[in-house]
């Protein structure tokens, strides 16, 4: 694994959000900015709005198949590191979206130390 499909998974989780704020909005349009707690009709009428949402939505659902599927190959390859520490380092950066800071933190290191041991593991 490389450290660019590592770190895919995080944009591809920033899509997924920003793809569920769009379909909210749509929603929204349809439903004159009304709190009617109705949702937009999968099918059947044909006017821009509902034609762009049914159109975020296929694109919101690719995102979360291949979202899916990353997060799958990157757990495996996390858990087949034989170092631990590494393997923390890991997912605490690519699974749970943390900081350097937040990581060294939490491990008692520095954050240089941990982006280090990060990137090391790429270049061997």
């Amino acid at each position: 694994m490389t450290e660019k499909q590592m770190c895919t998974y995080f944009w591809i989780e920033k899509e997924v959000e920003i793809l569920e704020r769009q379909l909210k909005e749509l929603n929204r349009q349809y439903n004159g900015g009304r709190k009617t707690g109705a949702v937009l009709p999968e099918t059947g009428l044909k006017d821009s709005v509902s034609e762009r949402f049914l159109s975020v939505k296929k694109m919101l659902e690719d995102r979360l198949e291949e979202l899916y599927t990353i997060r799958i190959q990157i757990e495996t390859y996390i858990n087949g590191l034989e170092d631990t520490e590494l393997r923390l380092i890991d997912r605490m950066r690519c699974i749970s979206k943390k900081s350097w800071e937040e990581i060294g933190f939490e491990l008692a290191m520095d954050r240089r130390t941990v982006s280090r041991r990060f990137y090391k593991q790429f270049s061997a």
